[in-house]
């Protein structure tokens, strides 16, 4: 590949070497690939498994998965989420090979309906 980028070989004898037909060799090597393409290649990627409520953590924080139309992403528990911090700082995750946006998840607030009030027993001997 290296002789293709440095004008050694031919299309012709590259299409032969790779075993590809001239148009497949023309849009690898002649071709720049799209913003998009470059920012997910370099970027960096960390793996995470979901939580039982659809969630994955992230660097302290805990976030869920939004796709294109807003919604939440429901997760199985323990399934693979990739997370990808691009070079810009901003954020987004893979699930299944599909790109999501990350939102940060805030729990809701404890009530008292919520809460479980523990008495404390004194022990006396």
């Amino acid at each position: 590949m290296e002789q293709v980028l440095g004008g050694k070989l031919t299309i012709r004898q590259a299409a032969e070497l790779l075993d590809l037909s001239k148009r497949q060799v023309k849009r690898l090597f002649l071709t720049p690939p799209s913003a998009a393409i470059l920012n997910r290649i370099l970027c960096l990627k960390y793996e995470r498994k979901a939580t039982q409520g659809s969630t994955v953590s992230f660097l302290g924080s805990t976030y869920q998965l939004i796709d294109l139309k807003g919604n939440v992403m429901p997760l199985r528990s323990r399934s693979k989420v990739v997370i990808l911090k691009y070079l810009d700082g901003a954020f987004s995750a893979l699930y299944k090979d599909k790109p999501f946006a990350l939102q940060v998840f805030y729990p809701p607030p404890k009530t008292k309906k919520n809460c479980i009030k523990l008495r404390k027993r004194r022990y006396t001997e």
